[in-house]
C-alpha cells in the first residue's frame, strides 16, 4: 500500500491494481467483486493512511476485546466459507457459540471474509441481513 500510494496513482491505476489481486476464492478481485464493492475498495485505498494497518499486522488489532464476554442483544455472524480463508474461522464460531449460545451464526458457501461485496454471496447476504432485522 504505502509503494503504491507513494506514485501518486491515479483512480484507474488504482482500481487496475485491485482488480489484479488474488481472490482468495479462485482467479482475481475483479472476477468476484461486485462493482460497488470496487470503487467502494478504490475510495479506501485512495483516502486510507497506511499506518492504520499496522496492527493488524503487529497483532495488536484486538487488544482490549475479550471474546468469552458475550454480547447481550441479539447477534447474527455471516461467515465465509473456509475453503475461501475466512478472517472467522471455524473454532471462532464454535467459541463465540460456546459463550453466546443465542447467538445465529451462519456459513455463506462459496465466499470470502467481504461476503457482501462478493458477486455470487451478496443476494444470501442481503437475505441474512433482512431476515435478523425481521417484518
Amino acid at each position: 500500500m504505502r509503494a503504491l500510494k507513494a506514485t501518486n496513482p491515479t483512480r484507474e491505476q488504482v482500481r487496475s491494481d485491485i482488480a489484479a489481486q488474488p481472490s482468495p476464492c479462485g482467479g482475481f478481485t475483479a472476477d468476484h467483486s461486485t462493482d460497488a464493492a470496487m470503487e467502494a475498495r478504490v475510495d479506501a485505498f485512495l483516502g486510507c493512511d497506511p499506518d492504520v494497518w499496522d496492527r493488524a499486522i503487529t497483532g495488536g488489532a484486538l487488544d482490549g476485546y475479550d471474546p468469552d464476554r458475550p454480547v447481550i442483544v441479539p447477534l447474527t455472524v455471516l461467515r465465509a466459507d473456509p475453503a475461501c480463508y475466512p478472517a472467522f474461522s471455524p473454532e471462532h464460531a464454535e467459541r463465540l457459540q460456546a459463550v453466546m449460545p443465542s447467538a445465529q451464526i451462519h456459513l455463506v458457501p462459496g465466499s470470502p471474509h467481504g461476503i457482501l461485496a462478493h458477486r455470487s454471496t451478496t443476494a444470501a447476504y442481503i437475505d441474512h441481513f433482512t431476515a435478523f432485522l425481521g417484518p
